[in-house]
């Protein structure tokens, strides 16, 4: 009855708000990770798919390695880089399984509570970047740059913020993505 006057239903709000805060993480996914010249990949994803050529080749581990094998995980990512050859492939699964994941988390949001509670699970959920590590945050790069001599600052960034001059210190490198 609620099509028959224009108003639209629980289900199709639903599915917008997936829609949309999907294509929102995305976003946010392809621009924290930059996956499209180079991938970064972590250790526990290198591990993976090191498990996974060693399963298919019959051979063992010729090292003890320091993480724990994850077979959902070696599974995906060897097969992926098995048929790509490509770190890239790697960190373009883990952006769509993140979209998809922000997706899924604001539907059951909004059919648990609404639609202040799809919107409020959706955009936190979004401006977690924590979530896309695995892919996209180099932790050497950021030492690196909180330790490099910047004149304009003056001085490093984390001088800076020992100085208590951080805000500036911030605002760089969330522009940064770091």
């Amino acid at each position: 009855m609620s099509e028959i006057r224009g108003e639209p239903d629980a289900g199709s709000i639903s599915l917008l708000i997936a829609v949309a805060m999907g294509l929102m993480a995305l976003a946010v996914g392809v621009l924290v990770a930059r996956p499209f010249s180079a991938a970064s990949i972590a250790f526990d994803s290198q591990v993976a798919v090191l498990h996974a050529e060693r399963i298919a080749s019959g051979q063992h581990l010729e090292a003890y390695i320091l993480t724990t094998p994850k077979p959902l995980l070696t599974a995906v990512f060897g097969t992926l880089y098995a048929l790509t050859t490509d770190w890239r492939s790697l960190a373009w699964a883990t952006i769509a399984a993140y979209a998809v994941a922000v997706a899924a988390a604001t539907v059951l949001a909004y059919r648990l509570r609404g639609l202040i509670a799809a919107l409020f699970s959706g955009v936190a959920l979004i401006l977690t970047p924590t979530l896309l590590f695995d892919v996209g945050f180099d932790e050497p790069d950021a030492l690196r740059w909180l330790f490099t001599s910047d004149d304009t600052l003056p001085g490093t960034p984390i001088q800076a913020m020992t100085e208590h001059r951080g805000t500036e210190v911030n605002r760089r490198a969330q522009a940064l993505a770091f």
